[in-house]
């Protein structure tokens, strides 16, 4: 299987699916595709079918029908490497692209660390075009962007300059939410403030044009009579 040369990934007790790094994003999921893994100085191919693929901002990760998972780590990928194909009829649609195992290759009974040390050939094999087209390029978008190397990746998360606890927590957020009920009332006043001024306006012009219509209607009755 495809998925034993793979670096295993740790799954959520809770969850049953790979735990995700620190800074490690999802960005999109896709199912029924295979895998197959091609060792240098091998005649071998691994081969899984079934698999389900999700790739975050620094892996690959497959995984089985059997619940069995490993992934790729998308540093080890060279972006210029990554190439797409098509059999005929639009079926068949892969993408492929060399992958190193550095620096330490997983183990596996079949397949011997040595095969695995100058890294081996990944095709991935899609059910249509179309899922092929958006994995391949979220992937060179992932590869561009390179998110393990930023240092809020790399480096443990530091407390800025001037942090003050007293912005952090739970009171924190309750100081935030007064603020934010306060500024609130502010605009609620002011626009009902506004809104009352206008209407006592139009009001007022109501009122002189009711009474120059009496004064009319009156001046009317008084010639008639």
């Amino acid at each position: 299987m495809a998925l034993a040369l793979l670096y295993p990934s740790v799954l959520s007790a809770a969850t049953s699916q790979p735990l995700l790094e620190p800074e490690e994003i999802v960005v999109l999921s896709r199912a029924n595709l295979s895998a197959r893994l091609h060792p240098p100085q091998s005649d071998t191919v691994f081969k899984t079918d079934s698999l389900t693929l999700t790739l975050t901002t620094h892996r690959i990760i497959l995984a089985s029908q059997s619940a069995d998972h490993g992934h790729l780590y998308l540093r080890e990928i060279t972006n210029a490497a990554v190439t797409e194909s098509t059999g005929y009829f639009g079926k068949s649609a892969k993408v492929t692209f060399p992958y190193s195992f550095f620096p330490d290759p997983p183990t596996h009974p079949n397949a011997p660390s040595s095969l695995l040390q100058l890294g081996c050939d990944v095709v991935l094999k899609f059910p249509s075009t179309a899922d092929r087209d958006y994995v391949l390029s979220s992937l060179k978008t992932a590869l561009s962007r390179a998110a393990w190397s930023t240092p809020s990746s790399a480096t443990p998360t530091t407390a800025p300059v001037g942090f003050s606890s007293s912005s952090a927590g739970i009171g924190g957020i309750i100081k935030r939410k007064k603020e934010e009920k306060i500024r609130e009332a502010k605009l609620t006043d002011t626009a009902f403030s506004g809104d009352l001024e206008s209407l006592m306006a139009s009001a007022g012009a109501v009122v002189k044009t009711i009474e120059k219509y009496v004064q009319i209607m009156w001046r009317a009755y008084r010639i008639e009579v």
